[in-house]
């Protein structure tokens, strides 16, 4: 059986004057119109500002994800893949012992939900080189897990994705 890469990208010269203008419109509408109050509220969550903050190494995950692969022909299959990174946590110095806490009464609630995003997440949005959608979406389980605003943001390090 013959397998087909993760991600694929086909462009004529036709789709990418399509695209450049669709990216435009996007630009000038953002420019013209911004960002609402709320959505730079959300940002302002994920990203802290120049502050101190405790980082509160996690563990070490190994998770693996089944996902649909299909060839031109529209024929598909099942393939695995292996995701694999080290998880910490930025959280204020005055929370730490509380986080800890928490994180300790509730690690398996908490593991179970970092597997659940993992596998929630589409293949090619766990290559984004950044890891920004995994801290995104950490972020949302943990505030369901732990508390709103106990974490600050998660640092994803030592990451690997692999073909199995």
């Amino acid at each position: 059986m013959q397998t087909a890469p993760l991600a694929r990208a086909a462009f004529s010269r036709s789709s990418f004057g399509v695209v450049n203008l669709s990216l435009s419109i996007c630009l000038l509408t953002t420019t013209l119109t911004g960002c609402s109050d709320s959505e730079a509220d959300s940002w302002s969550n994920l990203v802290p500002a120049n502050e101190n903050y405790a980082e509160v190494l996690l563990e070490e995950y190994i998770i693996s994800i089944p996902f649909t692969q299909r060839d031109e022909s529209g024929d598909s299959w099942l393939e695995n893949v292996q995701v694999r990174f080290e998880l910490a946590a930025l959280v204020e110095p005055s929370q730490v012992d509380k986080f800890e806490e928490l994180l300790e009464s509730r690690h398996g609630r908490f593991n179970d939900e970092v597997i659940r995003v993992c596998r929630n997440l589409d293949v090619n949005d766990l290559r984004d080189p950044g890891n920004h959608f995994l801290a995104i979406a950490l972020m949302e389980a943990a505030d369901s897990v732990l508390g709103r605003d106990i974490v600050r943001q998660f640092v994803v390090s030592d990451f690997g994705l692999e073909l199995q």
